[in-house]
């Protein structure tokens, strides 16, 4: 990566973060919590970004009514950047 792409390389998972964060406050449709991260990754070249159950890695299309997480690839330059975030686990909690 380039100077400017490390830096730019954790939106990411700050883009990750905002959704969980909008799914601890209640949110659970799952096009509104992606929306968010879609919103923050901007002008980013995304492979995909999607919410999947952790019990099978069903796809999550509507209502998040299981243990799911939030699985997302983007490339910067030539290289392609991975990132999932657990909705369900909080890591404050010990």
């Amino acid at each position: 990566l380039t100077q400017e792409q490390r830096q730019q390389a954790p939106l990411l998972y700050q883009a990750l973060q905002a959704a969980k964060r909008a799914y601890r406050d209640g949110e659970r449709q799952a096009d509104k919590i992606i929306a968010i991260a879609k919103d923050m990754l901007g002008e980013f070249a995304l492979d995909y970004l999607e919410i999947r159950t952790q019990a099978n890695l069903t796809h999550v299309s509507e209502t998040i009514a299981e243990p799911s997480i939030l699985l997302a690839s983007m490339r910067l330059g030539n290289t392609r950047l991975l990132d999932n975030i657990d909705l369900n686990h909080d890591q404050t909690k010990n």
